[in-house]
């Protein structure tokens, strides 16, 4: 079984007006996940709180 690994990060309003919000993710948890700028994430409330997750791309990147 995986073991569960929480972090708190802020959120960013890229000031846009579209509703949006931008999550910072710090580059030590992207190494850790082995996460990389591109990766899809499924993102969830779960608890009144985030929970992303990553998705499993089934298309091969070109």
């Amino acid at each position: 079984m995986s073991q569960v690994k929480s972090k708190i990060v802020e959120c960013e309003d890229p000031k846009d007006g579209s509703g949006e919000l931008i999550v910072v993710i710090p580059p030590e948890v992207l190494a850790e996940l082995g996460l990389g700028v591109g990766d899809r994430l499924s993102l969830e409330m779960l608890d009144g709180k985030i929970v992303l997750k990553p998705v499993c791309d089934t298309k091969p990147r070109i």
